[in-house]
Order: C-alpha cells, then structure tokens, then sequence
C-alpha cells in the first residue's frame, strides 16, 4: 500500500512551489489556478488554512507545524505567529 502512495506521488506533476511566510494576523490568499494547491506548515507556528466556504480562522482550518492539507481550488490562509508555508500547484 505504500509503494502505491508513492508511485502516486511520483506521477503528479508539480506546476509551482513557492514558500511564504505570513506575518503576524496577515491574511493570504493562494489562487489556484485550476490546479490542487498543496500546503505544507514548514515551521513558525500555526495556521489557518481553509477554502471559501470555511471559516478562517477556525478550528476546522488549523494547520499545526509539520502537517500538510490539499485543496481542490483557491484557499484562504491566515496566523497569529510567524508560519512557513510551503504551496505546491499540482495538476489536477
């Protein structure tokens, strides 16, 4: 079962990857662009990451460091500390 999850890993195609990090009480905004968004917390504290149709922040949103979500279109992003956030655009 895992070699499958890593060959699936494999064939997704990557279109971007950017790190950001928020400021403290910033928002962020992470367009899609007709691909699946791929957040990963790298370090810095906690986030709040969610779609449109969830509150951000909230405790549906949280994103501890480490842990990493998928999203299937834009997301919201918002901290109380200094969060790293590592976004990847993958194909569909």
């Amino acid at each position: 079962m895992m070699a499958a999850k890593k060959q699936s890993d494999a064939d997704e195609k990557v279109v971007h990857v950017q790190r950001v990090t928020l400021r403290i009480s910033e928002y962020g905004r992470i367009y899609s662009y007709g691909h699946k968004v791929i957040v990963t917390n790298t370090g810095g504290g906690d986030a709040y990451v969610g779609m449109d149709n969830q509150n951000v922040p909230s405790s549906e949103t949280l994103l501890p460091v480490g842990e990493t979500r998928e999203f299937d279109d834009t997301v919201n992003a918002f901290a109380y500390s200094c969060p790293t956030l590592e976004v990847k655009l993958v194909e569909k």
